[in-house]
């Protein structure tokens, strides 16, 4: 008898830890996270047929259409780590996209599609105050964990910087953004029955817990020992 696929979607505005939590599920769930973003940029520097269609689009200032989008995802989802399903974070950002992704589902496939809900204020606080390292990735913020040294990576001695898009007039526009894209999103996911909800304003591992009893009771197996409350 065939495995039912996993097909779980994260849905959240910046700042929710879609990312984080999308990592910390493979764990569990035994299947890949998958990012639209990291596959267009690897179609482009690859210089594929689909890259190239990518980078002219996007050199001309536009968004990277839904038709290419859905292309590399559909590409991706065919290969053997993706046998027992995959975590999305990032996509589906559109109804095309989200109606795409619905095609590419089989009848005993478990699809749910979880919303991180954060207070934009208190996300916008805590982004303005993120330092990221410039060598190893790792995260401080100046309002919370600070580093030993200012300006300076507790690992690997590289230097700290904020990134061009966490200022908060940027950060504002991606969260105006979010609302205008999201709400036909939610519609839809809504209509069919698979859209649920978490609180995201608490550390990562009780929402990490949360998501798994979310799929819990919604009869997805997880893979690993995790004591669920």
């Amino acid at each position: 008898m065939n495995k039912s696929r996993i097909i779980l979607v994260l849905l959240g505005g910046p700042g929710a830890g879609k990312g984080t939590q999308a990592q910390a599920l493979m764990r569990y769930l035994e299947i890949p996270q998958i990012s639209t973003g990291n596959l267009l940029r690897a179609e482009i520097k690859q210089k594929t047929e689909t890259g190239c269609e990518a980078e002219k689009q996007i050199s001309e200032g536009k968004l990277v259409s839904d038709e290419i989008v859905n292309r590399v995802l559909g590409n991706r989802v065919r290969n053997g780590d993706c046998r027992y399903g995959w975590i999305l974070d990032g996509y589906p950002r559109t109804l095309n996209q989200a109606v795409a992704l619905q095609s590419l589902l089989r009848p005993r496939d478990k699809f749910v599609v979880i919303e991180i809900d954060v207070e934009p204020e208190l996300v916008i606080e805590r982004m303005t105050s993120r330092l990221t390292c410039a060598g190893c990735g790792s995260v401080y913020n100046t309002a919370s964990v600070k580093p030993l040294r200012e300006g300076v990576c507790d690992k690997c001695s590289s230097e700290l910087s904020r990134r061009a898009d966490d200022h908060e007039e940027v950060i504002r526009e991606r969260f105006r953004a979010y609302r205008d894209l999201t709400l036909p999103l939610r519609s839809y996911f809504l209509r069919l029955g698979v859209l649920r909800n978490v609180y995201g304003m608490r550390p990562a591992e009780e929402v990490t817990l949360d998501i798994l009893s979310v799929l819990d009771l919604e009869g997805v197996p997880v893979e690993n020992s995790v004591k669920l409350v």
